[in-house]
């Protein structure tokens, strides 16, 4: 019998967060058990980050035939010192990554990844069941569709894999058949759809599930609230890419949820297109009490080149209506799209302002992101995009390291600074004068940045009456 062991590799938060739980990882060892497999998930986390004692300690109790890996740009240089070591003195273990930097990566990827042994390329818990087959026939892995391995050094890709039927059932739940330890959290992950309809240029889900969406069905999505319910979870947070994707869909899991008494409040994602204010009223009585958006640019000629498709007074419009249901409202944003410029990034800080919605967490700006897979990442030249000529190996994407036609590398970190100062955690630390020194050194250093902005003077004189730091305080009042 093949016993799988995953590694839930995230440093960016820590046990307590819902966004440490290995929700991808928990649908494939779900899948596995239900055929008879053996699988465990250990969790290696910013404040439980998993020692190399521990990974031989659980190797030598499983004896696993492979250990596999969710990956991000992000985790992938964990992931790699996780796997050498691994190889290095377990050589007979198969190590398997998959996740959102693996579904596009280029099979050459694999080449220059020495201690990775098989990567994952469709639905991870039908291709782990696959896997888990030949393993236990003795079989080659090239009878597996959807992956790319190695084989005596060279660099096999197997078949494509087939797109499976919409029903999203045929997976097991990892809730339902307690493969996922939810112990000391209080808000739990909930998938109930996959995949999105839209072709947004800069986001890599569209490549990823072919244009289309699949569904769980209401039933199974109530009965896994019921169980998170009944199990202490206080809140839940819906993953989908676009909860309201099925509007009609959308409106029976509503009422279901509502007719079997479950009141734990949920937070949801969506298209500004794909609600209007009577479905905002229902999910406000079906206890959603943040609803977030896609804004991406409060510049309409930026948002345009996207190819997201929205328009920003119709945003503007269902947020008033979820601000006066009293609704908590997130705006997702990007810098460093093609054809923004620093005065087009302030534009977007403003369209927020204007709404009154705090730049803080999920609505404070990010960087755009070249990932395996999205339609800038594909060609960026066509849209006026530079990746920085740098060594690159084949399993990193260019990320966060170009240039634009509009933006050159300082103004990216001049908007990155912009969005920084303006965030509202930073003003509430400078008035209850918390990371003063912290602040300080923030202000000081990116001075020929941020000198044009109010709020700079202002949070450095704060900073520095706090400390008694008198010269820089006249500095600041000047």
């Amino acid at each position: 019998m093949a016993v799988f062991l995953f590694i839930n590799v995230n440093h960016d938060v820590g046990h307590e967060s819902s966004e440490s739980i290995p929700i991808s990882l928990g649908y494939i060892a779900a899948a596995l058990k239900e055929t008879g497999s053996k699988a465990i998930i250990l969790d290696d986390l910013r404040d439980n980050p998993l020692s190399l004692k521990n990974v031989e300690k659980w190797i030598r109790r499983l004896t696993p035939s492979v250990v596999g890996f969710t990956a991000y740009q992000s985790t992938m240089h964990r992931i790699r010192f996780l796997c050498r070591y691994i190889k290095s003195r377990h050589e007979r273990v198969l190590t398997m990554l998959g996740g959102p930097q693996i579904l596009a990566m280029p099979s050459q990827g694999l080449q220059e990844l020495c201690d990775v042994d098989i990567l994952v390329r469709g639905d991870g818990e039908a291709i782990a069941q696959q896997i888990a087959e030949v393993l236990d026939k003795g079989q080659g892995l090239d009878l597996v569709d959807g992956i790319t391995f190695r084989k005596n050094e060279a660099v096999i890709d197997t078949r494509p894999w087939p797109l499976p039927d919409d029903d999203l059932d045929r997976y097991p739940s990892p809730y339902l058949n307690n493969t996922i330890n939810l112990r000391g959290k209080d808000t739990a992950i909930l998938l109930s759809s996959r995949g999105c309809r839209h072709v947004c240029r800069f986001c890599i889900t569209p490549r990823l599930c072919g244009g289309r969406v699949r569904y769980n069905s209401v039933q199974r999505v109530v009965e896994e609230m019921d169980y998170l319910t009944k199990s202490g979870i206080k809140r839940f947070w819906f993953a989908d890419p676009n909860f309201t994707d099925d509007p009609e869909r959308t409106s029976v899991l509503l009422r279901e949820k509502m007719r079997r008494g479950i009141h734990t409040p949920f937070w949801c994602q969506t298209r500004s297109d794909l609600v209007n204010g009577d479905m905002l009223r229902l999910l406000k009585e079906a206890g959603a009490d943040t609803i977030a958006f896609g804004l991406e640019s409060g510049s309409p000629s930026v948002l345009k080149k996207t190819g997201k498709g929205i328009e920003l007074d119709h945003l503007r419009d269902n947020i008033v209506t979820a601000k006066s249901l009293e609704m908590d409202t997130e705006l997702f944003s990007i810098f460093g799209l093609p054809g923004e410029t620093v005065e087009d990034a302030r534009k977007t800080m403003e369209f927020l302002r204007s709404l009154e919605i705090p730049i803080e967490s999920n609505s404070g700006s990010q960087q755009m992101q070249l990932y395996f897979g999205s339609v800038f990442e594909r060609g960026p030249e066509a849209f006026g995009i530079s990746p920085e000529k740098i060594y690159r190996p084949a399993y990193l994407s260019v990320g966060e390291q170009y240039e634009t036609a509009e933006m050159t590398s300082a103004d990216l970190v001049k908007v990155r600074n912009l969005w920084a100062l303006a965030n509202a955690q930073l003003e509430t630390d400078v008035y209850y004068k918390q990371r003063t020194f912290e602040i300080l050194q923030f202000l000081l250093e990116n001075r020929k940045d941020l000198e044009e902005e109010p709020s700079f003077h202002a949070f450095g004189a704060l900073a520095s009456a706090a400390i008694e730091e008198y010269t820089l305080l006249d500095k600041f009042l000047e």
